[in-house]
């Protein structure tokens, strides 16, 4: 059985659903004692003008700077075409720049089911820094990019 399915037609569901990501991802990481690591949100899903996103995407973001971690949550409303209810992955976030990080992608239609698949490899990432049950080593951190020199222009007499 699928919750809130109306998340994206009403406010309040959206924002039950919000909070239902949050206090999942809080339990989670106070059981595996790293409420100091994450940063939650990691970034607001909102307009230039600050009109918050409400798409679903995403709905849920935390970020972890000092292993270069994050998690993203897309919930998406139920469909009838047979889509699977939850698929996950992971990608490079700002590929090639000194902030680069590894990032969870989780896409799910929200039910009890869809949940605890999605907190099983949350647990995982935060705790092991992979979806495997082996913790991976920790990254080097990479500098900073130097500035490019400038041209300086040469004052006409």
């Amino acid at each position: 059985m699928y919750l809130l399915r109306n998340f994206l037609k009403q406010p309040k569901q959206y924002a039950e659903a919000e909070k239902l990501w949050r206090d999942t991802w809080s339990s989670l990481i106070m059981r595996i004692g790293q409420e100091k690591r994450w940063r939650v949100p990691w970034f607001e899903p909102r307009f230039v003008n600050g009109t918050p996103f409400l798409d679903g995407n995403p709905i849920f973001t935390a970020v972890d700077r000092s292993r270069r971690l994050a998690v993203r949550i897309i919930q998406s409303p139920p469909t009838a075409d047979g889509e699977p209810d939850l698929i996950s992955w992971t990608d490079k976030f700002a590929k090639g720049d000194p902030e680069e990080l590894d990032e969870l992608v989780i896409s799910c239609v929200l039910s009890d089911e869809t949940l605890a698949k999605a907190t099983d490899l949350m647990t995982k990432w935060a705790r092991n820094g992979s979806l495997d049950d082996l913790a991976r080593p920790a990254k080097a951190h990479r500098k900073p990019r130097t500035a490019t020199p400038r041209r300086r222009r040469m004052s006409r007499a």
